[in-house]
Formats: structure tokens, C-alpha cells, sequence
């Protein structure tokens, strides 16, 4: 009966300590899965930045579009082109 009794007490003393490690992890897992939400949102918004930026930096530094990103932002056309101007 006694040794019954002990590993009941054991047992008991066991549940109790597991369950007491449970409710102390519980909040920190809760914490580290907002962290990595919010980890994955920055995360998502820089890809959003670096593909723009990337898309421009391989627009202004390509060779074959050079003539079109001067023309923007200068308004210089070559000499075969004209301009049109419409009227009514």
C-alpha cells in the first residue's frame, strides 16, 4: 500500500510540474509567434522595396534603354524625331 501510495504522490508531483512548465511556455510561445509575424510582414515589405528598387537599377543602368531614361528626364530627342502638335 505504501509503495502504491508513493508512486501516486511521484506521479502527482510530476503531472503538477509538467503542467507548471506548460503555463510558463505558453506566453513565451505566444511572444515568439507575434515576433515572427511581425518578422514576416517587415520581411514581406522588403522584398516589395528591393524588387522596385531592383527594377529601376537594372532600368537605369541597361544599356539598351539609356536613350529612353535620358529622354525622360532631360526631354531631349534625337534629331529624326519631330514633334507633333495637335490643334482643333
Amino acid at each position: 500500500m505504501f509503495e502504491l501510495s508513493a508512486r501516486l504522490g511521484v506521479n502527482c508531483f510530476l503531472v503538477l510540474v509538467a503542467a507548471v512548465s506548460l503555463g510558463r511556455l505558453v506566453p513565451h510561445l505566444q511572444a515568439q509567434t507575434q515576433q515572427l509575424e511581425t518578422v514576416r510582414r517587415e520581411l514581406d515589405q522588403a522584398e516589395v522595396t528591393h524588387t522596385r528598387l531592383r527594377a529601376d537599377f537594372d532600368r537605369y543602368f541597361d544599356p539598351t534603354q539609356a536613350g529612353r531614361v535620358i529622354q525622360e528626364q532631360t526631354g531631349y530627342r534625337t534629331k529624326s524625331e519631330r514633334q507633333v502638335v495637335w490643334t482643333d
